[in-house]
């Protein structure tokens, strides 16, 4: 079987470089050629091949992990993250009445809205209009709720909901 290969000395001690594209029928003298101009081109601007084809690996593994991170799966390891204690500041284990009480809290307020949409695409509004909604019939639920977003939102996310004053998000 025919195989196309590339092979080159890198400069200095990085050694060399080889590459496999695949078996003669399946790609053309073109491709070939194209493949190994553009592996060249890499190693005369001073890019090591090796680490391009890394970074685009975990940039896809990133981008994958961005797309399949819903609000339930990121509040499944919220809730064993506080189960383990690493989940407060305090960093010790939560008791098993607060486990519950969060766990409440998600099932009757966060769940039925938001469980499916990914964790990315939750935006500080959908979060208010939460709390907003739960204060016009239960303000003290509605209160727990604002406390637990940024919990429950902020790392998962990257991102930072804290406000000072919840209580003045509910009006």
């Amino acid at each position: 079987k025919k195989v196309w290969r590339f092979y080159r000395r890198l400069a200095g001690r990085q050694g060399s470089l080889k590459r496999t594209l695949g078996q003669f029928p399946a790609y053309s003298i073109a491709d070939a050629r194209a493949w190994a101009a553009e592996l060249n081109k890499q190693i005369e601007a001073g890019c090591d091949p090796r680490e391009v084809e890394r970074a685009q690996i975990e940039a896809q593994r990133s981008a994958d992990l961005r797309a399949t991170m819903t609000v339930a799966r990121a509040h499944g390891l919220y809730i064993k993250a506080a189960h383990q204690g690493r989940a407060s500041r305090a960093k010790r284990q939560n008791k098993p009445r607060t486990i519950s009480d969060k766990m409440y809290i998600y099932s009757a307020d966060i769940a039925p809205a938001l469980a499916d949409k990914p964790i990315h695409d939750v935006t500080e509004a959908d979060l208010v209009k939460l709390v907003q909604a739960k204060g016009a019939n239960a303000p003290v639920r509605a209160n727990r709720l604002a406390a637990e977003r940024p919990r429950c939102f902020a790392e998962p996310a990257g991102q930072d909901h804290r406000r000072s004053d919840r209580a003045g998000e509910i009006q």
